[in-house]
């Protein structure tokens, strides 16, 4: 999961709810007068995916890739618009009536693939300890109506202060993932875990893992073929590093390390942004690059330790 800034794209016209006349505008006016006289929760909201521009304005902020997996939708189907606050019911709390009122409000929109959003059956890995392990059963996971919070409260009505609440589940455009999850590679496996504060695992990240499923069976293996692929282009990295071990002629090293961060400049188009499971890909290049940064600088050392010792050898 990546940090998605959604000022950077206009919120669409339709969903302007100063706008009296917009979709969204006409829907509220709607859905409050269809609550004051029934108690029935059925309501149809339709404007957040009625207005062309709120499907281009999404496709331009998620650029065709999941807000919470980061896998890519695109070419296989439209992907489904998410309300990080349900707009008709809430799970972990049976009395309240959903977030009727921010049905169509932009900032509460997301772009989600199918298994983050919709509950399902899946075989997942558990990485809650050194070792992880493929669940024998498997269990429902995807977001559906789930929406739990550590604030004291929930705001149940319209004109709450939405701000009281703090949500559990991770919203990428507001809350930064890396402030609470991180890749690890276990047995060979891209895992997201939530970070750890003492011995305690963060909350925020540990809630946002379970309830999405993103250590599913399918999902892991998806990354770990994208992960793959970028291992293998840096072992070729890695082999220009043997070469600048290997070399005692100084312009040789020097054209192999330009070599070989030319490819890491190469590589990181991975990460970069419209690309599926960035976020993996640029935890995992930065770390294998502080390596290689550490083991070149201990060799230069050695080089040029070396490089005195046949200088005094030589005087002498």
């Amino acid at each position: 999961m990546k940090f998605i800034n959604r000022s950077s794209v206009p919120e669409p016209d339709s969903l302007d709810l100063s706008n009296p006349k917009s979709n969204a505008s006409k829907e509220l006016r709607a859905a409050r007068a269809f609550l004051r006289t029934t108690s029935k929760k059925n309501f149809k909201f339709s404007a957040y995916k009625k207005g062309i521009d709120v499907s281009n304005s999404l496709n331009s902020l998620f650029q065709g890739i999941c807000a919470y997996c980061e896998s890519n939708f695109e070419s296989t189907s439209p992907g489904d618009v998410e309300h990080y606050r349900p707009k008709s019911k809430v799970k972990e709390e049976k009395t309240h009536p959903g977030y009727w009122w921010i049905a169509a409000d932009w900032k509460n929109l997301l772009m989600s693939c199918t298994d983050c959003n919709r509950g399902r059956y899946h075989n997942y890995y558990d990485a809650t300890k050194a070792e992880c392990f493929l669940s024998e059963k498997k269990q429902i996971q995807g977001k559906e109506c789930s929406f739990p919070v550590l604030g004291p409260s929930y705001a149940m009505h319209e004109g709450e202060d939405l701000e009281q609440e703090d949500p559990l589940l991770i919203d990428p455009t507001k809350r930064n993932p890396e402030d609470h999850l991180e890749w690890k590679i276990i047995n060979k496996l891209p895992l997201l875990t939530p970070i750890t504060c003492g011995d305690q695992p963060d909350p925020h990240g540990k809630a946002t893992i379970e309830i999405l499923g993103l250590n599913r069976r399918g999902l892991v293996e998806h990354r770990l073929s994208t992960l793959e692929a970028a291992q293998i282009s840096l072992s070729f990295i890695q082999d220009d590093f043997i070469e600048i071990a290997q070399s005692t002629d100084e312009n040789e090293i020097r054209k192999s390390l330009h070599k070989a961060m030319s490819g890491f400049g190469k590589i990181y188009r991975l990460a970069e942004t419209n690309k599926p499971y960035a976020s993996m890909i640029k935890s995992y290049l930065d770390m294998e690059k502080e390596k290689l940064i550490q083991n070149y600088s201990e060799l230069l050392s050695k080089l040029q330790a070396e490089s005195v010792t046949a200088e005094n050898d030589g005087q002498s």
